[in-house]
């Protein structure tokens, strides 16, 4: 159960303003912004996520976004949006509002546009998924050979439909101890650009598989005293080990729409352009990571 309502929402800047603390100039205030807040709920899975909620950050034409308000109090001298992604969660993204941080983006990498089909959801074209540079076809059998692709910072994954992913995940089979990724292909997803041109995506198999470590069964024995664990000196670590799965995944939704998730956009810095109803791409820099090796950016596709 929900119930609804409408405030006025603040963001600070992290850097200047952590915590709305300081001046009033340094905060972007979003005026009658609609909420829903859940009143009664199951324990799980609410329990045991790392949030609070969900930020709709859509296009102005969706009137439920946070974007529609900014744009509707003209709040911002450009309705844009950057954001980043860290490829680590014990590391903090970011969002921009209004610009990018180009501190995250990585020098000399080319940016690419792409045209959104409607102006309520981020939805750009899709012309296949290559794999080691092979195409797939997976889109050959929609209109104009397109696939209609939505870009979605709140999701996990890259998704699509079963009939078409799944010649793609018979080629990602990531070994559960993480043991076969440098024998994994590189996967590229193909975007059409706002002039029609085709621009290749690629990620490493270290960019599309998502590692955890899991505690092994039955290891380890930090002792007890009935049942009670002791604590301070005494018993053995439990054992732990990389599990490895893939970063894209099936899920059929209305209009049989891909859905570009973060196991993307970890890679490529994203910028959202309400005003003139574009989507870019850049490649995004971690920290400590080495620089790109040749060809690894996104380009030209064929």
């Amino acid at each position: 159960n929900y119930v609804g309502g409408h405030d006025t929402m603040s963001f600070c800047d992290s850097h200047a303003n952590a915590g709305c603390h300081g001046k009033e100039d340094k905060v972007l205030a979003v005026p009658n912004q609609p909420f829903g807040m859940s009143t009664d709920q199951t324990s799980y899975p609410f329990r045991i996520l790392p949030f609070d909620g969900i930020l709709g950050l859509a296009p102005s034409g969706s009137k439920g976004s946070v974007v529609h308000q900014l744009k509707e109090a003209q709040a911002l001298d450009r309705n844009v949006l950057g954001v980043y992604l860290s490829e680590d969660t014990h590391r903090s993204g970011s969002v921009s509002f209004g610009g990018v941080e180009t501190a995250h983006i990585a020098k000399h990498s080319p940016l690419h546009w792409h045209k959104i089909s409607n102006n309520s959801e981020w939805l750009v074209g899709m012309k296949d998924i290559l794999v080691n540079g092979e195409p797939l076809n997976v889109c050959k059998d929609r209109p104009g050979g397109i696939c209609p692709a939505v870009v979605d910072t709140g999701s996990s994954l890259v998704t699509g439909p079963k009939a078409e992913i799944d010649s793609l995940l018979s080629k990602i089979r990531t070994n559960d101890t993480c043991g076969n990724l440098d024998k994994m292909p590189t996967v590229s997803l193909q975007l059409v650009d706002k002039d029609g041109q085709v621009v290749n995506y690629p990620l490493t198999s270290e960019e599309y598989t998502l590692r955890t470590l899991e505690e092994v069964p039955n290891t380890g024995d930090s002792g007890y005293f009935q049942e009670f664990p002791v604590l301070g000196k005494g018993g053995t670590a439990p054992q732990v080990q990389p599990h490895c799965e893939p970063g894209i995944g099936v899920m059929d939704v209305p209009g049989k729409k891909w859905v570009i998730g973060d196991t993307f956009l970890r890679r490529y810095y994203s910028i959202y352009d309400d005003d003139k109803g574009l989507v870019g791409f850049v490649r995004s820099v971690h920290p400590d990571e080495t620089p790109a090796p040749a060809g690894a950016a996104a380009g030209p596709g064929g």
